[in-house]
């Protein structure tokens, strides 16, 4: 009998060796089915972890067991009939049954190991015709000799402008590659960046994919450039790193009024507040920001957001 179970995992691999240990099996005794493949995602958006089917074969149910011939053919006692007044009764005579031979007593377990196996006989059903062996039931896919081993996880990229070539050779190491800040695709993911207003060389990213867009303004002040790059965002993730009254025109980053202010001029769908400088209260940054755009919300460490 085939039954199945689903597991889901981070790799498809994962999802495999997760439900082999459900159903404590190897991988040799198993169909696998790949139902979703794993969705990385960005900063936890868009993530979806790998869905397989496993299909097994459990074993059929034990039908009971059939009666035996002597409780099939026992005769029932005959009713005595009763005699008439000073008559001789004759008792009859007993029926004989004859009960099939006792079965074999079992060998010992010492004898039973020694001894050979005797090879098994075919059942015969009721009507005496021989059903022969059950044939041995074959996977459509072959079985291969070793469990498969988690693919090794890629390693990480990181994109950083050319310039300063002495900070950038700080980022390069053996399982880092980097590379330079142009518009790619990483797996479904598109990238493409802008260069901001700031001391130190800086670019905001949008990411992009299935059609929705997350943009990240990076450290900034303001720029008409970034409003053209983060027009139409589904979700725009702004450097809010001061309060209004400490802004100026040669600040590093936005305000949180300048963050809601920049999500209302790109019709941008929901707002994210981020970079909050503990010296500030967050509380206040928010509300700043809620009286120029009501959808405005705070990042938060360890939370997902779904675009």
């Amino acid at each position: 009998m085939e039954k199945f179970i689903t597991a889901t995992g981070k790799t498809i691999d994962l999802a495999i060796a997760a439900a082999l240990e459900q159903l404590r099996m190897d991988r040799d005794s198993v169909s696998v089915e790949v139902l979703d493949n794993p969705k990385s995602g960005f900063l936890g958006i868009g993530a979806q972890p790998a869905r397989v089917k496993v299909t097994y074969e459990a074993p059929d149910e034990a039908p009971k067991p059939a009666l035996s011939s002597a409780s099939r053919s026992k005769p029932k006692k005959p009713a005595e009939p009763k005699p008439a007044d000073g008559a001789k009764v004759i008792a009859p005579a007993a029926p004989k049954v004859i009960a099939p031979a006792a079965p074999e007593a079992p060998r010992p377990a010492e004898t039973r190991a020694a001894a050979p196996k005797a090879p098994q006989q075919p059942r015969q059903d009721r009507g005496g015709k021989n059903r022969g062996p059950k044939p041995e039931r074959r996977d459509s896919k072959p079985r291969q000799q070793q469990a498969e081993k988690p693919a090794a996880p890629a390693e990480p990229k990181v994109y950083a402008p050319a310039e300063p070539g002495n900070v950038r050779m700080l980022l390069k190491g053996d399982s880092i590659d980097v590379w330079p800040m142009r518009e790619t695709t990483v797996g479904e993911m598109k990238l493409s960046f802008c260069p901001v207003r700031h001391p130190v060389e800086t670019f905001a990213v949008c990411v992009e994919c299935d059609g929705a867009r997350l943009v990240y303004t990076g450290d900034t002040n303001t720029d008409f450039a970034l409003e053209l790059f983060c027009d139409s965002a589904d979700l725009l993730l702004a450097d809010a790193g001061l309060p209004a009254e400490k802004h100026t025109e040669s600040s590093p980053h936005l305000s949180a009024a300048l963050c809601g202010k920049l999500a209302r001029d790109t019709h941008s769908r929901r707002l994210l507040l981020t970079h909050l400088n503990p010296k500030f209260d967050a509380s206040a940054l928010l509300h700043e920001a809620q009286e120029v755009f009501p959808a405005a919300e705070l990042a938060v460490c360890g939370e997902s957001w779904y675009i």
